[in-house]
């Protein structure tokens, strides 16, 4: 059986006597062996009590603490106050078992077990970090957990320190702490890399982008009046086919569907001058400078494919500036 165990085991055989309540250890003062202020609380803090030591004896401490720590928020007894701190103690947690033994010293002066012996042994447990060259605008965290000043107590085992500060890069340092041991880590800290912006430039759209919308626009509508021109050319010759025009006249509603034909010969000759007086204006713009050219608009082509009907074939315009 180690001390710890030991340790607690006897101040557990102590504290349990045959008396029905929740009974102190051996050298209590008489003015502490007053009952609880309700019978309610007394049993709770027997229970935990209990419980406690069960998890003591299966060297459950995790648990033990927690029952042993309820016990002594509900009752006050010193000797579950001791039993906090060996709980701690056996999980390796010596900061806080160190304090719980200065607590049971302070506020139990008169507790008759000697806590010097376990209160220097946890002591000599702690180990300690000192950060040299903390800036006062910086600040440390260990673990994850924020901490004041440049030297921290801790508990052994693995540990990771970073170390912020705001215009620098985080310093970071990771390793494996022992019992007592002392590390004093020297910081040097980066600033950050300042990123000059570089002012962007915004460009208005100025007379290019007038002339590229004009020619693109310009040739769409040239190309569809052009499309359309050669589908009426070639519907009036089915017209004259249809109603046997080549010899001896033609026959009746040749006129109407004739008309229909002319009037879609105007639309188309309407299409071809609008699309052709976009394209001047588009190179008139370009020809006057009406803004600063850019390289992407220095070169424009713009193919258009404009198949015009089952009657005919396909008609390529291509614009090239």
């Amino acid at each position: 059986m180690n001390r710890a165990r030991f340790l607690t085991l006897l101040l557990v055989s102590s504290a349990l006597i045959s008396a029905p309540r929740f009974a102190l250890a051996q050298g209590d003062a008489p003015e502490e062996q007053e009952q609880p202020e309700s019978e309610a609380s007394e049993n709770e803090a027997r229970l935990e009590f209990e419980a406690g030591t069960r998890a003591a004896n299966e060297e459950r401490w995790l648990d033990a603490y927690r029952h042993f720590e309820r016990a002594y928020d509900r009752s006050g007894r010193p000797v579950a106050l001791y039993n906090v701190a060996i709980a701690l103690r056996s999980m390796g947690r010596f900061v806080e078992s160190r304090d719980a033994f200065a607590r049971l010293r302070a506020e139990h002066s008169d507790f008759q077990v000697d806590t010097e012996p376990l209160l220097h042994e946890v002591e000599e447990s702690i180990a300690t970090v000192t950060l040299i060259g903390l800036a006062e605008d910086a600040y440390a965290s260990v673990n994850g957990r924020r901490q004041e000043g440049s030297r921290f107590e801790l508990d052994p085992g693995p540990i990771a320190i970073r170390v912020e500060r705001p215009g620098y890069q985080a310093w970071r340092w990771q390793g494996e702490l022992e019992p007592g041991e002392s590390q004093r880590l020297e910081i040097e800290m980066s600033r950050e890399l300042e990123l000059e912006e570089e002012p962007v430039e915004v460009v208005e759209p100025g007379a290019n982008g007038l002339a590229i919308a004009l020619a693109i626009s310009g040739t769409l509508i040239l190309g569809g009046g052009v499309a359309l021109g050669i589908i009426t050319s070639n519907r009036r010759a089915d017209i004259e086919v249809q109603y046997d025009c080549l010899e001896d006249g033609c026959d009746p509603g040749f006129e109407d569907d004739l008309a229909a034909a002319r009037r879609t010969a105007t639309a188309s000759t309407a299409l071809i001058a609008v699309g052709g007086a976009a394209l001047g204006t588009a190179f008139l713009a370009w020809l006057l400078d009406w803004g600063q050219p850019s390289q992407e608009s220095a070169s424009l082509a713009l193919p258009v494919r404009v198949h015009a009907s089952p009657f005919g074939g396909g008609l390529d315009l291509q614009l090239q500036f």
